[in-house]
């Protein structure tokens, strides 16, 4: 297997293991609900990175001490077998529902932002208006009493979210998990290094706009060079998923070329 070839692989699995730490973004969404966020996000990604990345290390080097590696590399249930090995069978059921219990967390706040993003979506008419109603309608309710709230008690965006759980079932259908990855993983770094990409070229074209938070220039640059590189390796590796993410994003171009005129 070649250098190239081999970088593939890599990338590949490099998605997987910042799979783990995915989130960080999500607070940027709930920024406007968020008190002070200019100084209030900074710290918590920052101190939310720390300990996830602390708790990650000690947890695989526990794996590591635990399992011999043939183990490790043949097995997706890795926290289950640690946890057998040590402590029995009763353990492992123990770290299955753990782990539920965690993805759980995970689907809750990513509900929490991704019906907000459709909110802000329709309130812009890249979605339909009615994503952006928040709620189930009362009775008696008119439809233009509100054009963000259906003046329920129950005040969360139900259409928003019945639009990602269609989006969710249709990826699981389409696709078994680690073909799913890829694809998500790519398609989040194309709009992560994009943004970060943009985030330079603003500070370069209007120098004196407020910034709450300034990283150093070079950690800018530095993301944007090897989220490219992973991008471009995983495309050329996983080409299925690459061409439907490419087409997806042709089309939204030109949508969005077609609204601007």
């Amino acid at each position: 297997m070649g250098a190239w070839e081999s970088l593939g692989h890599y990338s590949a699995a490099i998605y997987g293991g910042l799979w783990a730490f995915d989130g960080w973004d999500n607070a940027n969404v709930v920024a406007s609900e968020i008190r002070n966020p200019g100084q209030a996000l900074p710290r918590a990604i920052k101190a939310a990175m720390i300990v996830v990345l602390s708790s990650y290390e000690l947890v695989n080097v526990a794996y590591y001490i635990l399992l011999p590696w043939d183990t490790i590399s043949s097995n997706d249930a890795v926290a289950v077998n640690a946890a057998r090995s040590v402590f029995g069978d009763w353990a492992g059921i123990v770290v299955t529902i753990l782990v539920a219990l965690s993805c759980g967390g995970s689907i809750t706040s990513n509900v929490f932002t991704i019906g907000r993003l459709a909110i802000a979506a329709s309130q812009r008419a890249y979605l339909p208006a009615f994503l952006g109603k928040r709620g189930l309608p009362t009775v008696g309710q008119q439809p233009e009493d509100s054009a963000t709230s259906t003046g329920s008690r129950f005040d969360a965006p139900i259409y928003a979210n019945a639009l990602a759980l269609v989006i969710t079932l249709v990826y699981i259908f389409l696709g078994n998990f680690r073909a799913l990855l890829t694809f998500v993983g790519m398609a989040q770094w194309v709009f992560y290094v994009s943004t970060v990409l943009g985030l330079l070229i603003l500070r370069r074209r209007e120098p004196d706009l407020e910034r709450p938070f300034k990283p150093t220039v070079i950690l800018p640059i530095t993301f944007v060079v090897v989220g490219t590189l992973m991008i471009a390796r995983t495309a050329m590796f996983s080409p299925i998923q690459s061409g439907v993410l490419a087409g997806l994003l042709i089309i939204g171009a030109l949508v969005s070329k077609v609204r601007s005129r």
